[in-house]
């Protein structure tokens, strides 16, 4: 990209989670900031347009915007449309990205590729702006999405998406920063314990840790989970679907958790060192999911 264009952008900054401490290997876009010695002209914004569509196939996808030095040093409100980039989909004049999240992680938390390293730059930042922009986007944005696409939460990314991202919204009202998804979702831990399972499960999804949440034809979850090699479990149900007291594997270890007589089984089993899913089923899941968005979304109004 840079070469393509020599001379096209003096500076280069990754922002996002490349930034943050938080990339996930094919999962995660790349987030840039390229600053630019002064607006494109007409020219350079359709040779800039030809690099992103010869890029379209490639992976990671990228986000970023593209700004004149001078843009940086007023408030976003101010930066006229420009051009950007959306999972690989190119704008000529767009305002996404042009917004106080990007000033403030650039000024903050920018990793310098070419030029000097943000610190060093003229970047307008304002706290009560970003907060004012922060309800807005909940308002705006966060709220429609739950009340529209509100099933999106019986998948594993929506579930890591709504409630991570509004996580971060909160961090970002609470404490005046930035933060990345994970670091956002640990903070939650603290400020929402009655909704630590969800937070923890979203956690889970965004590492990528543990096996998927199983879910039969039914809906239903099953009480147990097989290792890829065909082992057992370390205790079985029997055919009326009592757990026995308790079960010794073959090889006399005991397994790690113990049923008591007429109670119910654990929902499911997990190899060493890998995390367990949290709930018994997607709908169980995503009823938890909408009710911590939904406290934070009530708490920013």
């Amino acid at each position: 990209m840079l070469d393509a264009l020599p001379g096209f952008v003096q500076r280069l900054y990754l922002v996002g989670s490349a930034a943050l401490d938080d990339y996930r290997e094919g999962a995660s876009d790349i987030d840039f900031v390229a600053v630019l010695p002064a607006a494109p002209t007409a020219d350079e914004v359709a040779a800039l347009a030809a690099v992103h569509h010869a890029l379209r196939k490639s992976r990671p996808l990228l986000d970023g915007v593209y700004l004149a030095a001078a843009d940086l040093a007023a408030p976003p409100s101010a930066a006229p449309p420009g051009p950007g980039v959306h999972a690989h989909r190119f704008s000529p004049a767009t305002a996404v990205g042009r917004d106080p999240v990007t000033w403030h992680t650039l000024a903050h938390h920018g990793v310098a590729v070419r030029g000097p390293a943000a610190s060093a730059l003229d970047i307008h930042t304002d706290g009560d702006g970003l907060r004012a922009w922060t309800r807005a986007n909940i308002a705006s944005y966060w709220r429609p999405w739950l009340r529209r696409h509100g099933l999106a939460l019986l998948s594993d990314w929506g579930v890591a998406w709504g409630v991570l991202g509004l996580a971060r919204m909160h961090y970002t009202l609470s404490t005046g920063g930035i933060a990345s998804k994970s670091a956002a979702g640990g903070w939650a831990l603290e400020a929402f314990p009655e909704h630590a399972p969800v937070l923890r499960e979203a956690l889970r999804l965004r590492a990528g840790d543990g096996p998927p949440l199983r879910v039969r034809a039914d809906g239903a979850t099953p009480l147990f989970q097989v290792r890829a090699d065909g082992a057992a479990p370390p205790f079985q149900v029997r055919a009326d679907g009592a757990a026995p007291p308790f079960q010794v594997r073959a090889d006399g270890a005991a397994p790690p958790f113990q049923v008591r007589a007429g109670r119910a089984a654990p929902p499911f089993q997990v190899r060493a060192g890998r995390a367990a899913p949290l709930f018994r089923s997607r709908r169980a899941r995503r009823t938890a999911a909408a009710a911590f968005m939904h406290t934070v979304i009530a708490g920013a109004a």
